[in-house]
């Protein structure tokens, strides 16, 4: 009797299967390289400007903690710098040696972005409005410091007695870019104004207002780095704008004097426009808006506010209290009656006034 055996059989895929999903795979990525290659590509300048301005970070930093001096230089025709130390500064001054650190033996530029150029100065547009150019400020002398030092290619000191002591140069096979000069930090970090140009073009290209760049400014008051936008022609017209100064002066004081004198006199008369505190003995004190006090035996009399008398004068308001001004004062030394000029007993009193005085 024959038996069957069964046999369990595991499903695969096939080598045309495979080729198929492998191609297909190729496909898509040949379809999405050109847009990754495009991001890869626009990332190379802003990688590169945050790589440079990290290694300028570093060497500022180095600087101070080795108290050593630290610079970066370009070779002509190169596209990476070179990062260097002073190794001796007393003993061998001038002698530069490259640093081996990581940080500055990486490649700092990416592709085919360059340095095209280095500007060193304050830029315009960070100059203060106070500061004006040309004269022998604090600004001024120290870049013209700066420049005697570092652009020559040269340094001079002086002794105590005033005259030159050391005086070195660049060794003969260290090769300077002019559209690039070196830039260095001295031991406490401190460094020059530099603005650093980036985009891919070749050093000392002069570039288009188009072509996309970035610009790295070192401060020179306090040794570090920024990135900033590259600044078109309006915006650099509109930043380097400066008022008119002559505007912002205040104006000239007038000639002559401009003192004020006043004077109080005790015992003012008492007239209309200018009443003084305490009138004489025959006449009313205090006119005007200011109440007054009259003397002993006068009437204290007020046009506008009421005046209050003092002594055998009778008491009386203008127009917006209760009594007028008398036109004939009272003789009597007796105390008159209060007068209102709204109730109608403002007359009564005075002519009661008038005749007990007569």
């Amino acid at each position: 009797m024959a038996t069957v055996r069964s046999v369990n059989r595991r499903g695969g895929f096939t080598l045309i299967e495979v080729m198929l999903v492998v191609a297909l795979l190729v496909l898509l990525m040949a379809l999405a390289w050109p847009a990754f290659d495009k991001r890869i590509y626009a990332a190379q300048l802003p990688e590169s400007a945050e790589n440079v301005r990290a290694a300028l970070r570093m060497a500022r930093a180095s600087s101070s903690l080795n108290a050593r001096r630290y610079r970066l230089r370009w070779e002509v025709e190169t596209q990476q710098p070179m990062i260097e130390y002073e190794v001796d500064p007393v003993r061998e001054p001038g002698r530069w040696d490259p640093c081996s650190e990581g940080w500055a033996t990486d490649p700092l530029l990416l592709g085919n972005v360059n340095v095209v150029r280095v500007v060193r100065g304050r830029p315009e547009y960070l100059t203060p409005i106070s500061h004006t150019l040309g004269e022998e400020d604090e600004f001024s002398l120290e870049e013209e410091a700066a420049a005697g030092q570092d652009v020559a290619g040269e340094i001079e000191d002086e002794n105590s007695n005033g005259e030159p002591e050391t005086t070195f140069s660049l060794e003969p096979d260290e090769e300077e870019d002019e559209d690039r000069p070196r830039i260095t930090f001295d031991v406490d970090g401190s460094s020059d104004w530099y603005t650093l140009i980036l985009a891919r073009a070749e050093p000392g290209e002069t570039l288009e207002p188009t072509t996309p760049q970035i610009w790295i400014v070192l401060d020179g008051r306090t040794g570090l780095p920024r990135i900033q936008e590259a600044l078109t022609e309006d915006q650099m017209a509109e930043l380097t704008r400066r008022p008119d100064l002559d505007k912002l002066q205040p104006p000239e004081l007038a000639q002559g004097d401009l003192s004020m004198t006043s004077q109080l006199n005790e015992g003012g008369s008492g007239d209309t426009l200018s009443g003084g505190l305490f009138g004489g003995s025959e006449t009313g004190g205090g006119l005007g808006d200011t109440s007054g006090f009259g003397s002993p035996g006068g009437t204290g009399g007020m046009t506008n506010t009421g005046g209050l008398a003092r002594g055998g004068g009778g008491g009386g308001t203008g127009d917006t209290g209760a009594g007028s001004g008398t036109v004939d004062p009272p003789k009597s030394n007796e105390d008159s009656d209060a007068s209102t000029n709204n109730t109608g007993t403002g007359r009564r009193g005075l002519n009661r006034g008038g005749r007990r005085g007569g």
